[in-house]
């Protein structure tokens, strides 16, 4: 019996996690302004190498401004990755109300891989000028 609710606040934090992050993916780049330092993305600085969401902040501001192409520059594949993250926010959110747990379907989670992997091999074919 501690086992099982030890499992379920874990499940919890986990979904808590997804919301919060999902929250902080939309507001920050809304309020933050463009003298603001960009979040610096840890997998660059150590690989020195971009991420596949490298630029997804700068876009989304690109984006919310209403400039499509400056958006689509930063990260091609900022709309999928935002659309997912809201997905899994959704769904995080009517869990912890359900109090049920939630799976996503394994066609969903390849697509979503998909779309990153895409976004990485996007930003190698367009060069460092892009990232």
């Amino acid at each position: 019996m501690i086992r099982r609710r030890k499992y379920i606040a874990f499940e919890q934090i986990v979904y808590l996690g997804i919301i919060g992050s999902f929250l902080l993916m939309i507001f920050y780049p809304l309020f933050s302004s463009p003298s603001t330092v960009e979040l610096e993305c840890l997998f660059k600085k150590l690989t020195h190498t971009p991420c596949p969401t490298c630029g997804m902040t700068r876009s989304f501001k690109h984006l919310i401004a209403g400039h499509l192409l400056e958006s689509i520059r930063f990260n091609l594949f900022t709309i999928p990755i935002y659309l997912f993250y809201a997905y899994l926010a959704f769904r995080a959110s009517i869990a912890l109300i359900k109090k049920k747990p939630f799976t996503i379907s394994a066609l969903v989670a390849w697509l979503f891989f998909a779309t990153l992997l895409l976004a990485w091999g996007w930003k190698f074919y367009m060069g460092p000028s892009y990232y």
